[in-house]
């Protein structure tokens, strides 16, 4: 059990089997509620991208892409883009690989939101961390980036272990 400060005078007795209950059951209503079957023309693009060609090879072509996509559009991500490569590896293609990709980004998004959670706890006490965590978790931009396979979304987690 750890104790939750309320005010200076009271205090509540949260159990981790309780905490983590809570915790679980916000995660799974945030993933029902995050989900969309709309995808950008450039999620697939990433996709087809690192499916089709090497990492090292997007990198050499990019300067033939000249007019389609500004400079530096492949070089920029090359972080998402090893990491997006390494997805599809594991998981194939088809499908089921794109669910697999949206459900890595949805934890790397709820990854963000607990490495979060992490600093605030060290700022506030633990039931203002807490409430200010679901709140963020439910942060419409945070539900829309939640699933989508664009390269905001494994920065989320690094800025904020960063922070």
């Amino acid at each position: 059990m750890i104790n939750v400060s309320i005010s200076p005078s009271q205090s509540v007795k949260l159990d981790y089997k309780q905490l983590l209950g809570y915790g679980l059951l916000l995660i799974l209503l945030f993933l029902l509620v995050s989900s969309s079957p709309l995808h950008y023309w450039d999620e697939y693009f990433y996709i087809y991208s690192v499916k089709m060609h090497e990492p090292s090879a997007l990198l050499a072509m990019e300067a033939d892409l000249e007019g389609f996509f500004p400079p530096g559009f492949f070089a920029g991500k090359v972080g998402f883009i090893y990491l997006l490569d390494w997805i599809v590896y594991l998981s194939g293609d088809g499908q089921s690989a794109l669910y697999t990709v949206q459900a890595v980004f949805s934890i790397l998004t709820i990854l963000f939101v607990i490495i979060s959670y992490g600093f605030l706890t060290l700022l506030l006490p633990q039931r203002d961390a807490i409430a200010v965590s679901i709140i963020l978790l439910f942060m419409p931009l945070v539900l829309y980036l939640s699933g989508k396979v664009l390269t905001e979304v494994p920065s989320l987690p690094l800025v904020a272990t960063a922070g």
